[in-house]
């Protein structure tokens, strides 16, 4: 069993029986410390979720601030990584894409599902990218237009489809 304590809110206590792979994944966040006078990892507490799904895709049991942690059902939630994509402006976009693949690469110690997710938003944002003018308007790649704010507006949609505007960057 895995024992997760938030000791404040910036730090949060990791507790286990020694076991390789649970060193390993408390290893791949970039923020953990080995504290051996009392035998526990510490980390900040914005790692904690993260850290209780890598735990429990190997199949520990994980118990978070005293209760058994469940992973959120994937069904009720849009991946937050698309709401990233969705708020940034367009000439963030591959900056943000490129430096967040170097840290959620899997062989770079990242999460799999993460990068996945990555990877599905950095296309979906691709997809809607202006691509011309025509009579003052923006064109989309998809075939949108938009009238322009500055010089410039973004499409915008979210993974369900739903048409959510258009941003001006």
């Amino acid at each position: 069993m895995i024992l997760i304590t938030t000791v404040d809110d910036d730090r949060a206590t990791v507790r286990f029986a020694y076991d390789p792979t649970a060193v390993a994944i408390m290893k791949s966040v970039p923020v953990h410390r080995w504290d051996p006078v009392h035998k526990q990892w510490t980390t900040e507490t914005g790692w904690v979720e993260l850290l209780a799904k890598r735990f429990h895709d190997k199949r520990f049991l994980v118990s978070v601030d005293g209760e058994l942690w469940t992973p959120p059902d994937p069904a009720k939630f849009a991946p937050p990584i698309l709401a990233l994509f969705d708020a940034l402006p367009a000439r963030l976009r591959n900056p943000a894409y490129k430096a967040l693949s170097k840290v959620l690469h899997p062989d770079a110690g990242g999460d799999t599902e993460l990068m996945k997710q990555l990877n599905e938003a950095n296309r979906q944002q691709s997809e809607h990218r202006t691509v011309g003018q025509q009579n003052g308007w923006l064109v989309c790649s998809c075939g949108h237009r938009e009238a322009t704010v500055w010089g410039m507006s973004v499409h915008r949609k979210r993974a369900t489809g739903q048409d959510v505007g258009t941003t001006d960057v």
